[in-house]
């Protein structure tokens, strides 16, 4: 069950097309992850989610968790430069997509399980 508003990748693309991609990216300062919204939001504008979740991955292992449990009103929702305009990017929206996203690629790639133990 997916826990973010994003139906499609093209309503998760339309959110990232939002982003002002700031040069200072305020909202990575308020990341106790240390991770760059704008880098992997910048990936899902261009229709790059193997990208944007490589990046993900190589910043925060466990980002498809964090994507769920990071108190984001006191991260980098909170300081995103667009609040000011009309509301803030959904940043652990995007991130939960990008995460669903890739279970779903990974789970299809696999191949079917057997009987056989090794």
């Amino acid at each position: 069950m997916t826990r973010h508003r994003f139906a499609s990748a093209a309503l998760a693309r339309e959110e990232a097309l939002r982003c002002l991609l700031c040069d200072d990216s305020p909202c990575r300062c308020g990341c106790p992850a240390g991770v760059d919204p704008r880098r992997f939001i910048r990936r899902i504008r261009f229709d790059d989610l193997a990208g944007a979740a490589r990046l993900l991955r190589r910043g925060n292992i466990l980002y498809g968790v964090s994507g769920y449990v990071c108190p984001s009103g006191k991260t980098c929702v909170s300081r995103c430069t667009h609040e000011r305009l009309d509301r803030p990017i959904d940043i652990l929206g995007l991130q939960r997509f990008v995460a669903d996203w890739e279970r779903t690629e990974t789970a299809a790639g696999r191949p079917p399980a057997t009987p056989r133990r090794v």
